[in-house]
């Protein structure tokens, strides 16, 4: 099987080194708890583009570099690359993040290959690609792109993803790495 998984948030945890950064730097004091939708605006209380520049100041900070794997991701990996899946990460990281984001993936998940779709990019169109089977993502926007495209989904919950469901047949939520290893392996 080939399985695609998304970079932020699924294998790394990204928004808790976002919220490190931007309560040191901006003063805030909000907790990856306090993320309820996938746009950072109203959290931060900014404009989009003011939101798009924080966020890559954040990737050129110490507080990127040493961003931590999600529970159990490394562990997760190593099983299902031992029991014979092909694993490809797919993010919608801007190319002008490629640099740190790749060090990053090589640093906790050596020899997993990083396809990046971009921002705005299409995620599906990578899948469709590269033949994969079974996506795993927590944004319910990439969900909805790929369902199409790929055998079954797995919306990795998040606090920005429990408004609502795709409510499509093929994507199933799990909590955890141990709960997506329950199911394919």
């Amino acid at each position: 099987m080939i399985i695609g998984i998304d970079f932020d948030d699924v294998l790394v945890a990204t928004n808790e080194a976002l919220a490190l950064f931007h309560n040191r730097v901006y003063g805030t004091s909000y907790r990856v708890e306090d993320v309820r939708e996938w746009s950072l605006i109203r959290l931060w209380g900014c404009s989009e583009e003011e939101a798009h520049q924080r966020i890559a100041e954040f990737v050129r900070a110490g507080e990127h570099v040493e961003t931590q794997p999600v529970v159990d991701a490394a562990m997760g990996i190593c099983a299902l690359r031992d029991a014979g899946h092909d694993l490809l990460v797919v993010t919608s990281r801007p190319e002008s993040a490629r640099e740190v984001t790749l060090e990053l993936a090589a640093a906790h998940f050596p020899k997993l290959e990083v396809l990046f779709a971009g921002r705005g990019g299409e995620k599906s169109e990578l899948c469709r690609h590269h033949g994969i089977d079974t996506f795993i993502d927590d944004a319910l926007h990439n969900i909805d792109d790929v369902a199409s495209v790929v055998e079954r989904v797995l919306l990795f919950d998040r606090p920005w993803n429990r408004v609502n469901d795709s409510g499509l047949p093929n994507v199933h939520r799990v909590h955890s790495w141990r709960e997506i290893l329950k199911i394919l392996l």
